[in-house]
This record gives structure tokens, sequence and C-alpha cells, in this order.
């Protein structure tokens, strides 16, 4: 079972976490809750892998630069999207 994790969304001026959250849910049909981070900060873990569809939708619902988009990938390897 996939889960896709959307952190740094609290730097997005005027975006609320729960909002995104809500809208992330309705947008790929599936469960999307806000938690912490083992950090503490705060993250949206949408149900189901969605990381290539929500960049997209970053980019126009929430107007987030490609260049602020980052993959997290096994192994820690971090990937610029743009």
């Amino acid at each position: 079972k996939f889960v896709t994790v959307v952190a740094g969304l609290d730097s997005v001026p005027d975006l609320k976490i729960k909002d995104a959250a809500r809208v992330f849910g309705k947008k790929f049909s599936s469960g999307a809750s806000v938690g912490e981070s083992a950090t503490g900060a705060r993250e949206i873990v949408i149900q189901g892998d969605v990381s290539f569809d929500l960049p997209p939708l970053l980019i126009s619902e929430f107007k987030v630069a490609p260049s602020a988009i980052f993959y997290l990938e096994d192994g820690g390897v971090i990937r610029p999207y743009a």
C-alpha cells in the first residue's frame, strides 16, 4: 500500500493545510489527512501513489513554484521536480 507525503506547505503564503488536504482528497478520490512528521512539522499524508499527479496541482491550485517542489525517494535521494 502506497502513501504520498506532502511536507513544507506551511511555508506557502495564505495556504491552509487542512484546506489543501481536502482538495487533495477530492482530486485523487482518496483519504488525505494532516499530521506531524518526526520533526514536528505539519504534513499531509495522501493514500496512494499520486507523486506524479501532485506537482501540477500544487502549481495550478496553490501557486507553488516548480523550483520549490522536490521528490524524496527511497534511500533519502532528493530529486527536483523542475
